[in-house]
């Protein structure tokens, strides 16, 4: 699995819950990154939907040692953190401090040096006191490492998700990404233009893998394919909102199911 954009690993925290028996919470994570790192989270520490307070969310399976974790985080003082998070629980997780995009090189980024911040993204061009990162791209990290399949991929890259997704294409175009999910927001308009959503939806339907805008409470809504409109890229983008996409038989019948029963209710 690659956390590409972990910020806080409160993504990490959610899928060792799901996935092993280790006593870990939301909660708990946070009074780790509180009361336990140094220096301790001080921006947005419990995240922008608050899942600070969750209890432990239910194991639906048991990964095991076949649990293998990469997080992927931009901003040095929140690299700083997750490698103290990940230490204290004894996380399955490698964290790697550096950009990931389209292409391989050197990003731009800034960092208060305070932990925590979530709305920080790289740039293509030198900032003022700006700090220079690695990048790399999901195909370059897979070669590297020799995965020949992620089960699941996470991106938030505060507008630069469209880029992550180029840089996997050869992953996608060869269906070894079971499931990966981004987030579209206003900044997709000034690295892809105004329809870069539409034309990224286009091309992911054509190597296969269908889409669906995820609701705030579970619930799905196919966006890709049949379901398009081109509304979506105007009003959605006024904030932001997440997708998930797969191309297994077996997942999209899960997502669709999950799409009809939130219908009905």
């Amino acid at each position: 699995m690659l956390n590409i954009g972990a910020n806080k690993g409160y993504n990490l925290a959610e899928w060792m819950q799901r996935y092993t028996a280790a006593d870990i919470s939301h909660k708990k994570w946070h009074q780790l990154m509180m009361h336990s790192a140094s220096p301790p989270c001080a921006l947005q520490c419990c995240g922008v939907c608050l899942i600070c307070h969750r209890a432990r969310i239910q194991q639906r399976a048991d990964a095991g040692a076949r649990l293998r974790m990469h997080a992927f985080e931009l901003q040095p003082s929140n690299e700083r953190l997750l490698r103290q998070l990940v230490a204290l629980t004894d996380a399955p997780v490698e964290v790697h401090g550096e950009a990931v995009s389209n292409v391989t090189g050197t990003v731009f980024t800034r960092d208060s040096g305070a932990p925590g911040y979530e709305s920080v993204a790289a740039s293509r061009r030198a900032v003022r006191n700006g700090l220079v990162r690695n990048v790399t791209t999901v195909d370059a990290f897979m070669a590297a490492r020799r995965i020949e399949r992620l089960s699941f991929v996470s991106v938030d890259t505060e507008g630069w998700d469209g880029f992550v997704l180029r840089g996997m294409r050869g992953a996608l175009e060869r269906k070894a990404v079971d499931v990966f999910e981004f987030e579209y927001m206003r900044a997709w308009k000034q690295h892809l233009g105004a329809t870069g959503l539409a034309d990224t939806l286009r091309w992911l339907d054509g190597i296969g893998y269908t889409c669906f805008w995820q609701g705030n409470r579970g619930a799905l809504a196919q966006a890709s394919g049949g379901c398009w409109v081109d509304e979506f890229q105007t009003r959605i983008s006024h904030r932001w909102s997440n997708l998930v996409c797969a191309h297994r038989p077996d997942l999209l019948d899960t997502l669709r199911s999950t799409t009809s029963s939130a219908k009905r209710r």
